[in-house]
């Protein structure tokens, strides 16, 4: 039978064992921030066509998390627009941009 010190050595080595997982579950997700913070505004479609540069509000560079580049374009009228990197605004009536 055992001893009352090899039970006493069993019931340490058991709660060391879980206090160190414990604290490896704990590192692991503390580990992890960018897991935790997907970015909100990617792009998987792109807009094909020209906005002219009067109607163009806001240009934003998408996130550098998502998995295609380019740009969110807000319209003066709230509406958005994923383009590529490779788009181009239409010039003004007037000449101006």
């Amino acid at each position: 039978m055992y001893s009352l010190s090899k039970i006493l050595n069993l019931k340490k080595m058991k709660a060391a064992f879980i206090f160190f997982a414990v604290l490896l579950c704990l590192h692991h997700i503390s580990a992890q921030p960018a897991a935790l913070h997907a970015p909100t505004d990617c792009c998987f479609v792109f807009f094909k066509g020209k906005i002219p540069s009067a109607n163009i509000k806001t240009v934003n560079k998408i996130d550098s998390n998502c998995s295609k580049p380019g740009f969110i374009v807000t319209t003066v009228k709230n509406k958005r627009f994923c383009l590529d990197q490779t788009f181009q605004v239409e010039a003004s009536a007037k000449g101006t941009e």
